[in-house]
This record gives C-alpha cells, structure tokens and sequence, in this order.
C-alpha cells in the first residue's frame, strides 16, 4: 500500500472509535483509536521501506494527525462537552503554537519544549479509553481534563519558547525576509 493509503486509514478508524465512544463502549473504542494512532507509526515505515519519502507526504500526515485527534477528542462533546471542548482547544493551540513561529523565523523541532506533544496526549487519552472500560465512563471526564492541562502547558512553554526564538532572531537580523522588510519600511 502506498504511505498516503496507510494514513488514510487512520480516519475511518478514528471515526469507527468515535461511534464506539458516543456509545460509550470504549473497550471497542480504544482498539480501533489505537489502530489510529498506530496507522502514524505505520505509514513513516511503509514510506521508508518502500522509498516514497516524500515532504508533502510528511505534510499530509500531519493534517491527518490533527483529523483524527479531532475525531477522538471531539466525539467525547457528546458526553462530557466542556472537558471535550477544553481537550481539543488546549490541543489544537498547543499544536498551532510552534509551527507559526515557523511564519517569523527559521526553526526546526530539535529543541522545542517536550511537554503535551502529540503522543503524551494520546496515551493519557488511550489509557483513559481502556481504563474506562474497566472502571465506568466518569473517568473519562477527568482525563480529558489532564489532557487540556497538559496541552495547555504545552502552549504556554511553546510560546515563551517562540518568544525567546523570535527576539533572537530579530536581534541578528534574522527574520524571515518579507517581516525584515516590512520591519524596516
């Protein structure tokens, strides 16, 4: 299969997961949101093997990525709509916070502030969906609260991080060229 058909995948599942969590079975839910998240890990495997390393492949992914964190994190509205809606906004900011930066300055992700990356949030989300599966759907309420916490971190180092980054970047005249510019009209 091509990498893209691998990512792909991680939709469906996603939304498969998503019917089990409204109606509130998430044992089920939890298999098929871990086929989901596992399909991120499977498509850079299949690219690799297969030579089809590709940047807008790398790209796409990551739209899909955030597709299926929508999918899971929002079908919980249906339940607990407040930790629901915290979960995805912290989530969606945390993950908005550093590529912007990537729209003032250079930058990579070798050095960016580690705390609410993408997988600390799903395995506290996955872990919630198996435990809850065991011990009732309440306790899915106070993980998507800690997945909000923990994103919500994640926000504010990303942006004290940009900060730092872009006043560096500023100092040596190294803006991107069209900010420079405008800069000093």
């Amino acid at each position: 299969l091509p990498p893209m058909v691998v990512s792909f995948l991680a939709i469906p599942l996603a939304l498969l997961s998503a019917f089990f969590i409204i109606q509130q079975q998430f044992l089920s839910a939890f298999f098929l949101a871990l086929l989901a998240v596992l399909m991120d890990v499977i498509d850079g495997a299949v690219a690799r093997l297969s030579g089809r390393v590709h940047p807008f492949n790398s790209y796409m992914d990551a739209v899909i990525d955030k597709a299926v964190d929508l999918i899971l994190l929002g079908s919980f509205v249906f339940i607990f709509p407040l930790a629901s809606i915290l979960a995805l906004g912290f989530s969606s900011l945390a993950s908005f916070a550093k590529p912007r930066a990537g729209l003032i300055i250079i930058t990579d992700n070798h050095d960016w502030p580690g705390i609410g990356e993408r997988g600390d949030k799903l395995t506290v989300f996955l872990a919630g969906l198996l435990f809850s599966s065991f011990y009732g759907p309440g306790l899915m309420q106070p993980i998507l609260y800690l997945v909000a916490i923990i994103s919500a971190i994640g926000f504010f180092q990303r942006i004290s991080y940009a900060k730092k980054l872009i006043h560096e970047a500023e100092s040596k005249n190294r803006l991107l060229p069209y900010l420079y510019e405008a800069k000093n009209k």
